[in-house]
Order: structure tokens, then C-alpha cells, then sequence
């Protein structure tokens, strides 16, 4: 009896351990056996979006006018889906509302009357939000071009979970396509971005899923000189620069519709021209309204 009673007496003593881990460690428990779920974009013709973007940059090194440069943008972003089917969806954004501060007076003034006025671009993407076809303006500057993905967002073409992980590139040769700012220049090199599932989470009452992404990587960018016959010696020639970025960020979406709430990115890049080199820091979020 006494060998009986010891035996019980572990079993309550387990049984206890085990009622209290699943209070302290239930959620951790729950996500090992969470069922495996399908990202993608399901969205409806006329649906509509409206997100708050900012971004903030830094400047360092190289000296000259952009040494020291601080600049922050802030802008509106009004998004809506003129076709969706089975297999994409095309989608018109309109900027507005754009506003930039900076301690550089040439850089303020370089952004132009009509960069601050109302600006649309149309893109089509797939389900993954993988850009199919159509160029990115200003208003993706907080993604860094629609080449990132629909608002920042990749989705894997099989079922994830918590811990999944899943890549591809980013194109930056449309990213910034359509700025008078850009006009010049032409950037090739993909940038690859890894993607991890980090949580399951809720959001006014529906299930939300927390991305995390990191993007390494180098891209070339040719800048076109002045046309010839201009005044500067360096007329007519191509300036080649080479630009290292290196960047994380986040990401939270809708499990059911794809629909992403907010994202982050923080990223620096290092740009290598001449035998000089300058660094910049970038801080980009988009928050869904």
C-alpha cells in the first residue's frame, strides 16, 4: 500500500506540474501544435485601404552638402483594388499629403512642387504579392519600391507556422520608378529577403500572423550625367556607385484575408563611389487606418 500511495502521490505531483506548466507555458504549448496556415491576398473589387506611412533617414560620411543629412517624410496612402481574381489583383495607390523636413535646404527644395502634390501609380500582383506587372511612384518609398512586395508583404506559396521560414529578392531596379528624383538613375542587383513566421496573434478579434524579415545584400547603381554641351565637366558621362544594404523589419497581416495592418523597416545601406563612401540609415513604418 505504502509503494501504492508513493505512486499516487507522483502522479498527483506530475499531474499538478503539468496543470501549472499549461498555465504558465500555454501559449508556447498551443503553438507547437498550431495547424500550419496559407498567406495570401484575398481581396474584393472596389476594396479599399488607407494607410499612414513614414520614413526618417540619416546621412553620414563623404562630407560635402549631404554630410550630417536628416530628412523625414510623412505621407498618406489611399489604395484600391480595381480587379481581383483568383490569381492577382491590381491595385491603384494615390499619395498624398506629402510632407519632408530636412536640415539640408538643397534636398528640401530638390523634392519639387509636384512631388507634393497628389501622385497615383497602378501595380498588379499575384496572391504572394509578388509584383506582376506595372512601376512603383513615390508612394512606396516606405517599402522601398512595390518590387518589396504588396505593402512590405511576401507570402510563401505553401502553408506556414510558427518558425517557417521562406525568401525571395528584391528588385531594386523598380524600386523609386516614376520619381523625378530617380529620373537618372539605374540600379540593378537583386536584394534577397528572408521572411520567418514569428507568431499567431489577434487583432480586433481576428487572427493576425507577425513576419519577420532580413534583407542583405549589394546593388549597382549608374547615375547619368548632365546631357553634353552642359557646362560641367563631367557632362555626358555615368557615375557608378555601389550600394550594400543590410535590413530587418515587420510585418503584421490578416491570416485570412493577407490584409497587413503595419510595417516596419529599418535598414542601413553603405554606397561605395570614387573611392568614397557614405552611409545612410532608414527608418520606414505603414500603419493601416
Amino acid at each position: 500500500m505504502t509503494g501504492l500511495n508513493h505512486a499516487r502521490s507522483a502522479c498527483l505531483r506530475a499531474g499538478a506540474f503539468a496543470f501549472c506548466a499549461s498555465l504558465a507555458f500555454g501559449s508556447a504549448f498551443a503553438g507547437t501544435g498550431q495547424a500550419k496556415v496559407t498567406l495570401k491576398f484575398n481581396f474584393k473589387n472596389g476594396q479599399k485601404m488607407n494607410y499612414d506611412s513614414t520614413m526618417s533617414m540619416t546621412s553620414s560620411g563623404m562630407g560635402g552638402p549631404g554630410a550630417g543629412m536628416n530628412m523625414k517624410t510623412t505621407m498618406k496612402q489611399a489604395i484600391v483594388i480595381t480587379s481581383a481574381s483568383a490569381k492577382s489583383f491590381t491595385a491603384k495607390t494615390t499619395v498624398s499629403d506629402t510632407k519632408m523636413t530636412s536640415n539640408n535646404p538643397q534636398l528640401q527644395n530638390a523634392i519639387g512642387k509636384d512631388d507634393r502634390k497628389s501622385q497615383s501609380f497602378t501595380a498588379t500582383y499575384d496572391l504572394t504579392g509578388k509584383l506582376l506587372s506595372g512601376a512603383a511612384g513615390n508612394a512606396s518609398m516606405g517599402q522601398l519600391g512595390a518590387s518589396s512586395g504588396f505593402m512590405g508583404a511576401n507570402y510563401p506559396t505553401t502553408p506556414v507556422g510558427v518558425g517557417s521560414t521562406w525568401s525571395v529578392k528584391l528588385d531594386l531596379s523598380k524600386a523609386g520608378a516614376n520619381s523625378p528624383m530617380t529620373a537618372n538613375m539605374k540600379t540593378t542587383g537583386d536584394i534577397p529577403v528572408k521572411y520567418t513566421l514569428k507568431s499567431f496573434g489577434t487583432r480586433n478579434g481576428k487572427r493576425t500572423a507577425v513576419i519577420g524579415m532580413v534583407m542583405k545584400g549589394t546593388a549597382n547603381i549608374t547615375m547619368g550625367g548632365r546631357p553634353s554641351g552642359g557646362n560641367s565637366r563631367n557632362a555626358g558621362q555615368n557615375m557608378t556607385m555601389i550600394m550594400v544594404m543590410d535590413g530587418t523589419g515587420t510585418v503584421i497581416v490578416d491570416v485570412a484575408t493577407g490584409l497587413v495592418y503595419e510595417s516596419t523597416l529599418n535598414a542601413s545601406t553603405t554606397v561605395t563611389m570614387q573611392g568614397m563612401s557614405f552611409g545612410q540609415k532608414i527608418n520606414a513604418k505603414s500603419i493601416l487606418k
